[in-house]
């Protein structure tokens, strides 16, 4: 199980620090969400983040796109050094196109999906994907409820991916814990953005993170 962890979440005036304890915790997938207030009805993060920790860790950037004509960004978010750039199929006028062009620009490329959004909403492009972002809440918002209805959309993602022998990934972002986290798994997602279970209650902390691995890596 791959473990991505949302930043979002973490405290804004010692990011360095949380990002630093998931690094030796192992956990080396940051997710960072972008928001225009646009597309969803918040402001988060920007380019800057991103530059600098490409600068100064060993990491992987998982950044989900939030934001209205999303594919006018991508140049800049390959400058800063993301790895991944995940779209929504409202940001961008032709899904295709622009995920094809995120691959162009040497990332991989995923496509989210919002709760009550089909996945054949994201079928005519599996063929462009190398990762599906199935959101178990609605996007804007950290801190919200999981909603079980999101399992039916990894499951029909998976028995896609399976009939077509295919090999993108399947990741579930919000209000992932220790309960709802195993059954994603076996539904067949292979990451797990995690944010308010590790930061909030009680602050991140070594034994937090360990606690959480132990059970989700064994899913």
């Amino acid at each position: 199980m791959i473990y991505s962890s949302t930043l979002i979440c973490g405290d804004l005036l010692h990011l360095a620090q949380d990002a630093e304890l998931l690094l030796s915790e192992g956990c080396s997938t940051f997710h960072i969400d972008l928001m225009d207030a646009h597309l969803v009805p918040n402001l988060c993060f920007n380019f800057d983040l991103i530059r600098a920790l490409r600068a100064r860790y060993p990491c992987t950037i998982d950044a989900h796109l939030m934001m209205d004509n999303a594919e006018t960004y991508l140049e800049r978010l390959a400058e800063a050094g993301a790895d991944l750039a995940t779209i929504h199929l409202q940001s961008v006028p032709e899904p295709g196109r622009a995920l094809r062009r995120i691959r162009q620009l040497g990332m991989k490329a995923g496509l989210a999906l919002s709760p009550g959004e089909s996945f054949e909403l994201a079928r005519p492009y599996v063929s462009e994907l190398d990762l599906l972002l199935v959101m178990g809440v609605r996007p804007g918002f950290s801190g919200q409820s999981f909603q079980p209805d999101c399992l039916e959309t990894i499951r029909a993602a998976n028995a896609c991916r399976q009939a077509n022998r295919q090999s993108w990934l399947i990741s579930v972002d919000g209000g992932i814990d220790l309960q709802n986290g195993p059954l994603c798994a076996e539904q067949g997602a292979d990451m797990l953005v995690m944010g308010a279970f590790t930061f909030y209650q009680g602050g991140l902390s070594a034994e937090r993170i360990q606690a959480c691995r132990q059970v989700l890596d064994a899913s």
